[in-house]
């Protein structure tokens, strides 16, 4: 297999597994009489050698749209209220509309991947921008199974060969964590997302790793993850003030779950920083006027959905694009809820 050229064509993907072209192209375009058996062994092969389809035929051969499609998640309510999800579709917006692209936003119902093979089967869009992640993401499967082009906001672990743009966010959530730390607190919590999700693994493996650097203990009762919802903040924070040996301070992975933690503390009239020092991710019009105000990560959710757009709008116009998570920065601000400890 040395000399497998690096940029693989139908052909020799369909000589390494013994089918036809036609078999390979009809397995890459989700058609459903490629047996199960034939569809695996041709996706296995995609995956080892990196093949990616030719954009520019496969826009002609389907009448190219100068469209863009986003699918968002089924079932989360609370991501429609998500102030990520809001600045990262304005970048996305934007950036389409200047490049002379229409934005097709439907909703995963019943589910996310149904939704994205309605956008591929009926060619209503170029190209497909996938909001989120998780593991074992049966939406990256599909799109690469497919061929059809996609960007994901977010990271993958099981692919590396995917265009993909995100912060580094176990490195921010492990800065954010000795952030706290190098203010004399040592009985950090976390409240996360939905479990399984890319965001809330990464900045949980942030969070672990800087305990562990500090060689403090990784306690089972200080982490909840669950759902990116202003309730689930809230009843986290309930039950951590209500453990024996209470946290003296909190990080949640967004600012929405941040707002439920905090309507907690002042409820029970609890001191911030002074008894819990909060931070969060996400600088949104919250962290910067609640009162006190919260610690954050940067995370410009826009200048994600921005790149995002540029980076596929490139890969449909078969212009150079490196494959992998391209990065973007981020920073802490430090404000009032861990200031002047």
């Amino acid at each position: 297999m040395n000399n497998i050229p690096k940029k693989m064509t139908i052909k020799e993907i369909a000589e390494i597994a013994g089918v036809s072209k036609s078999t390979v192209s009809r397995a890459i375009d989700g058609n459903p009489r490629i047996s199960e058996e034939t569809r695996s062994k041709i996706f296995d092969i995609i995956q080892k050698y990196g093949y990616t389809p030719n954009t520019a035929a496969r826009n002609l051969a389907r009448n190219k749209t100068n469209a863009i499609g986003i699918v968002m998640p089924h079932g989360e309510s609370g991501i429609y209220a998500a102030t990520f999800f809001q600045e990262a579709l304005k970048g996305i917006c934007n950036t389409v509309s200047n490049n002379n692209y229409d934005v097709l936003i439907t909703a995963g119902n019943p589910t996310e991947p149904e939704a994205i093979k309605r956008l591929i089967s009926t060619s209503r869009v170029d190209g497909i921008i996938l909001l989120r992640s998780k593991l074992r993401d049966t939406n990256i499967e599909l799109m690469l199974r497919t061929g059809f082009p996609f960007v994901l906001i977010g990271s993958c672990k099981e692919y590396g060969n995917i265009y993909s743009i995100d912060n580094d966010n176990i490195s921010a959530a492990s800065a954010l964590t000795e952030h706290i730390l190098q203010r004399g607190k040592r009985k950090i919590a976390f409240i996360g997302g939905v479990e399984g999700s890319i965001v809330t693994v990464n900045r949980l493996e942030g969070y672990k790793n800087k305990l562990t650097e500090y060689g403090l203990p990784v306690r089972d009762e200080y982490i909840y993850v669950h759902e990116f919802s202003e309730k689930h903040g809230y009843e986290s924070m309930k039950k951590l003030m209500s453990l024996p040996d209470r946290p003296d301070g909190v990080i949640t992975v967004d600012d929405t779950m941040c707002m439920g933690a905090m309507k907690y503390l002042e409820e029970i009239n609890a001191c911030v920083p002074g008894d819990m020092a909060v931070a969060c991710f996400n600088d949104s019009a919250y962290t910067r006027f609640s009162r006190p105000s919260i610690t954050t990560v940067t995370v410009d959710s826009y200048q994600l959905g921005s790149s995002a757009a540029e980076m596929l709008i490139d890969v449909l116009n078969n212009k150079r694009v490196d494959l992998g998570c391209r990065y973007i920065d981020y920073k802490i601000l430090e404000r009032e809820s861990t200031s002047g400890i």
